[in-house]
């Protein structure tokens, strides 16, 4: 674990930008698990801004829609659940952000294993640090938080990883691999 950071002022992905992950701006072809719309939780803007074609999994009907009724043409998005995917292609980068709290510890695994093996470049990973109780919003059971997410979860799979804030009160875990290719 790379350590614990404090979160500050600025942009909600600054610590992200200032990580080694902002290196994973270079590839151009993207698997986004659970892009969220709205509310400054998405990737969205950057991944346009740097080129990426990002293609988005979404396992909640209304959410797919609402992308493809947002950003008509803009993004192929799949309506499936992350723990029924099986990717058709590899992407140079993999991003599944706020996930892995929605689903088991073993589905994880399991999910995390899948995502792997469809990166070609990089996958990354975010999550709330610790215990972050969360039932269903707007109807979307997929909301619910059901595993309480630690580093250590990260770490011994292989992963480098960041925790920011404080475990239990609005921190996250932001992890990542870096299969050794880059871009110029």
């Amino acid at each position: 674990m790379k350590g614990i950071i404090e979160l500050t002022s600025g942009s909600y992905w600054q610590p992200l930008l200032d990580s080694p992950c902002a290196e994973a701006l270079r590839p151009r072809s993207c698997l986004y698990v659970g892009a969220h719309v709205g509310g400054g939780m998405s990737f969205l803007p950057e991944l346009d801004f740097a080129g990426y074609n990002v293609t988005i999994v979404e396992a909640f009907p209304s959410n797919a829609e609402k992308i493809q009724a947002e950003f008509p043409g803009r993004y192929q998005v799949i309506l499936s659940d992350v723990r029924a995917f099986v990717p058709s292609a590899k992407y140079d980068l993999v991003i599944w952000w706020h996930g892995p709290e929605h689903v088991t510890v073993d589905e994880a695994d399991k999910a995390l294993a899948t995502l792997d093996a469809a990166s070609t470049q990089w996958t990354i990973v975010g999550c709330p640090f610790g215990n972050y109780t969360q039932g269903a919003i707007y109807g979307n059971e997929y909301e619910r938080h059901v595993t309480a997410t630690m580093p250590e979860f990260f770490s011994s799979r292989g992963y480098e990883v960041q925790a920011l804030g404080n475990v239990d009160n609005c921190g996250i875990i932001i992890a990542w691999k870096n299969k050794g290719v880059t871009r110029g």
